[in-house]
């Protein structure tokens, strides 16, 4: 049985710039068998520019990934390596203007804003809570070996007070923590209960837009107020490893 390999004229892609246009060609190969109609062909695209991988902006500060650039963007905003800001700046809990590294955050908090105590994985915990005043807080919790941030705010003009477990991480990690929060009345204040299981959210994501959306625990001042107890609200959290078996 016998073969003749032909090598067809390059097809140029359709809307690509003439400078271009040799970079992003279609090579077609077709083996042409001796019995008849027995054809097969076979298409070898070379990669376009657009796939093309560059080095992360903040490569000079250690990070190798590379991407292309349609990728890129995504990766800058959540780089472990970008520059930081000071969290509880960004999220108006205090004034601060110190920046600085990931891994320089928790000792920044501990040592420049006594956040030393550290909430763990299972915890029974307060907050401070007025129908008049806009109050918030953060506080640093150990679990799974790495650092989170427990971020509360409430919001005056909506009647909302908004719960939120912050992942210092890519948003692919955050994903693999989820917390169950719940409101529960002080000792001997009945059985009723408020409950959320959420999944943890990115340092690096749009909190404003996480909270507008409630993809945290919400609760409006309505169903808080059953609460109350000498002006805190009492609450307990426990932050989880998402499993395959319990995704949600």
């Amino acid at each position: 049985m016998s073969r003749r390999l032909v090598k067809l004229r390059p097809k140029a892609k359709a809307n690509w710039p003439d400078d271009d246009q040799q970079m992003h060609q279609q090579w077609t190969v077709k083996v042409e068998k001796a019995i008849p109609g027995s054809v097969k062909r076979v298409g070898v695209s070379m990669p376009p520019i657009a796939q093309a991988k560059y080095a992360c902006p903040n490569r000079s500060r250690g990070c190798t990934w590379t991407f292309t650039p349609a990728d890129m963007p995504l990766h800058v905003t959540e780089c472990k390596f970008r520059s930081y800001g000071c969290i509880g700046s960004q999220l108006n809990v205090f004034r601060c203007d110190w920046t600085g590294m990931q891994h320089q955050i928790e000792d920044h908090l501990v040592n420049e804003h006594g956040m030393g105590e550290l909430l763990s994985y299972n915890q029974c915990y307060w907050i401070v809570f007025s129908v008049d005043t806009p109050l918030s807080g953060i506080k640093l919790v150990d679990a799974f070996n790495r650092r989170f941030l427990f971020y509360t705010v409430s919001n005056v003009t909506l009647g909302m007070v908004y719960f939120v477990l912050i992942c210092f991480g890519r948003r692919v990690e955050a994903r693999q923590y989820y917390y169950e929060f719940e409101i529960r009345p002080q000792e001997g204040g009945g059985v009723r209960r408020i409950k959320f299981t959420e999944y943890c959210v990115s340092d690096c994501e749009d909190l404003g837009r996480v909270m507008a959306e409630e993809r945290c625990a919400a609760v409006s001042f309505g169903k808080l107020k059953r609460f109350v107890h000498d002006g805190i609200v009492p609450f307990r959290f426990i932050v989880k490893r998402v499993e395959k078996r319990n995704e949600f």
